[in-house]
């Protein structure tokens, strides 16, 4: 699954726009992701000589503070920069190290500060030590959503300088002939009749309670469909296994974890539901690539995912499990209802793209750009 950040430097790379961009990247790293990563930002620097690549090929594994503190700010002071974009959040590390030039970052969420619950210790330490950073120092936060915004200014950042970028679904994510689709998956054993989840199965996504949903409908002697988890087994993971073993699913139940990127389409387009009941969500982009690809949506009625669904969906509490196993069942056992919910679904995903995102990307970064000095960034 791409990287957002790598669609969103593909969709600045064909903005329409006079503005030079510099990629910075560490030449360093995990291998297969590095070389993913270059070779994604090798192909944006050569469509245009308004794009530049900088990359440190320096001896060693420099990680995290060590290629922040050695590295970063020698790559800044080289360029006149106007603006510095992070997409993610801001590490104390380059906090310290920046010049004194206006920041942008990119802020998905701030879910382990609003719900440390579901965080691990670590996660929400890092949260907190990034969110101080970036609301001493960025000029600008982008936000992939209005709920998000409102999360983002409920911590005190100045909610007009919070810009909102909604993401896209890349163009993988389109309906598909269904028999050539299940060809292609044939030799990974898909059912053939499923509800498809997709994201980590940390306490966050709520995976416990779709497993709950589904064995109140495995109950049921009519109901024949399995339930396929897609993504990387998160921490916590745990509690799915325990209540997949608790309703009796071993059998029905089916962790993937995680697939090629050409086969995710593929398994969204086969799906007869996509149920997505996340606790909570800064967009909720699997919804939108399920959109995107025909398939039925039955998520949760949280704010940002109900500003996403935009009545594309189904929606229900996170915390109902009945409500959620009746939601499936409509869309499984009412064909009228499922297909109305395709074309909605659908027209719902044309509203977004990724070069949209990008727009918005390059207004929040003129808007900063506009905002010079570390006086101008700091809270009253």
């Amino acid at each position: 699954m791409r990287l957002a950040a790598e669609c969103e430097l593909e969709a600045l790379a064909g903005a329409p726009t006079q503005e030079e961009l510099v990629l910075i990247a560490p030449g360093s790293g995990r291998p297969e992701q590095q070389r993913r990563t270059l070779r994604a930002l090798e192909s944006y620097s050569g469509r245009t000589s308004r794009i530049s690549l900088a990359v440190d090929n320096l001896p060693g594994r420099l990680r995290g503070k060590q290629w922040y503190e050695k590295q970063h700010s020698r790559w800044l002071s080289l360029y006149r920069l106007d603006v510095f974009f992070l997409p993610y959040q801001l590490s104390p590390y380059l906090e310290k190290e920046l010049p004194d030039i206006p920041v942008a970052v990119q802020v998905f969420d701030v879910i382990p500060i609003k719900f440390p619950h579901l965080a691990r210790p670590v996660s929400l330490d890092a949260a907190r030590r990034a969110r101080d950073c970036w609301t001493k120092r960025a000029q600008v936060v982008l936000a992939p959503s209005r709920a998000a915004r409102a999360d983002i200014a409920g911590l005190g950042f100045p909610e007009d300088r919070v810009v909102v970028a909604p993401l896209g679904a890349a163009g993988g994510f389109r309906p598909r002939e269904k028999a050539r689709a299940r060809a292609v998956l044939g030799l990974h054993g898909v059912p053939e009749k499923f509800i498809l989840f997709v994201g980590s199965t940390e306490p966050r996504k709520n995976v416990p309670a779709l497993i709950r949903a589904v064995g109140t409908l495995a109950r049921q002697r009519a109901f024949h469909h399995d339930l396929l988890l897609v993504g990387q087994a998160g921490w916590g993971h745990a509690a799915v296994v325990d209540a997949i073993r608790e309703h009796g699913l071993q059998e029905r139940v089916h962790h993937l974890g995680r697939v090629p990127d050409e086969d995710l389409p593929l398994l969204y387009n086969l799906a007869d539901c996509f149920a997505f009941p996340s606790w909570y969500e800064g967009f909720g982009l699997p919804v939108l690539e399920a959109f995107a690809s025909g398939c039925p949506v039955v998520t949760s009625a949280t704010p940002a995912l109900h500003e996403l669904s935009a009545g594309a969906a189904l929606e229900v509490e996170p915390s109902d499990v009945e409500g959620l196993s009746r939601a499936i069942e409509r869309v499984l056992g009412e064909p009228e209802l499922a297909a109305a919910m395709v074309e909605k679904g659908l027209a719902r995903a044309r509203e977004f793209s990724w070069e949209r995102t990008g727009t918005a990307v390059l207004e929040g970064l003129k808007q900063a750009a506009t905002m010079r000095g570390r006086e101008e960034a700091r809270l009253p």
